[in-house]
């Protein structure tokens, strides 16, 4: 059971998921230092605040690396697109967890 106010249980990505993960993917990238052989969101989980937080399990390599990705999408009614709030990578892969950081 998820912490009031906290990420809920991660689940199997999707279209809008995936769409959220690609608005943000350049700036990954960046952090990464290079270009991602993959973009795949393989799991996410959300908290509700002004607006949506996605934490997401990102493969980015064809060897099965991943990063955790946290980008947070405002509120409609703020026009703002969707910003990347932080990325962990090194030794994650596809059977890291999916915990919030």
């Amino acid at each position: 059971m998820p912490l009031c106010g906290g990420f809920g249980e991660a689940r199997e990505a999707d279209e809008e998921v995936q769409a959220v993960a690609q608005a943000v993917r350049a700036q990954v990238e960046d952090r990464l230092g290079h270009a991602a052989e993959v973009f795949e969101v393989k799991s996410y989980s959300t908290q509700v605040v002004a607006g949506l937080n996605f934490l997401m399990k990102v493969q980015v390599g064809q060897d099965g690396a991943c990063a955790h990705v946290k980008a947070h999408l405002p509120l409609p009614h703020t026009g703002m697109p969707v910003q990347l709030m932080e990325v962990a990578h090194g030794s994650l892969d596809l059977n890291s967890p999916l915990v919030p950081f």
